[in-house]
């Protein structure tokens, strides 16, 4: 059995971010009481540790998943706190997505290239072209996140 270990960092709690402390607490209060039904769907590692933060704007993303080689060993998903409800989510599950790719090397990540299925890819960083969303491994991410997100709304 897979588990999550969620971590809300500090500056959400104290700092800048305060105003979504209270949201943040709901998100992650709803996550871990609907977290079983969740990874019974997926493949995922042992451990995951899921931060909750503030994510640079810089890095136009509103999540982040880190494959182990990464992250000294570590699944790691960092999901930016400053979304609704539905987004946050969404972002989350989809995220858990490429976990599990990771885990079952579906996707291997490396410095220029992709490697899906077996099949190379080149990379295509800015999240905002049309191009980003139609690589395969983003159009099974948000086609199961979709499907995951019901068991939240449960």
């Amino acid at each position: 059995m897979s588990k999550i270990n969620t971590k809300i960092t500090s500056p959400l709690i104290s700092g800048n971010y305060s105003q979504w402390k209270k949201s943040t607490l709901n998100y992650v209060e709803i996550f871990n009481d609907k977290v079983g039904h969740i990874i019974d769907r997926l493949d995922l590692p042992k451990t995951i540790e899921l931060r909750v933060r503030a994510i640079p704007y810089r890095m136009k993303a509103s999540g982040i998943a880190y494959p182990p080689e990464c992250k000294g060993g570590k699944y790691i998903v960092d999901v930016d706190a400053r979304q609704r409800r539905r987004s946050f989510f969404h972002t989350l599950l989809h995220e858990l997505v490429h976990v599990e790719q990771f885990h079952t090397d579906k996707l291997i990540i490396g410095d220029r290239k992709i490697m899906w299925k077996g099949k190379l890819y080149e990379q295509v960083h800015d999240v905002f072209s049309s191009a980003y969303g139609k690589q395969p491994w983003e159009e099974e991410a948000n086609r199961k996140a979709k499907k995951l997100y019901k068991f939240l709304k449960a």
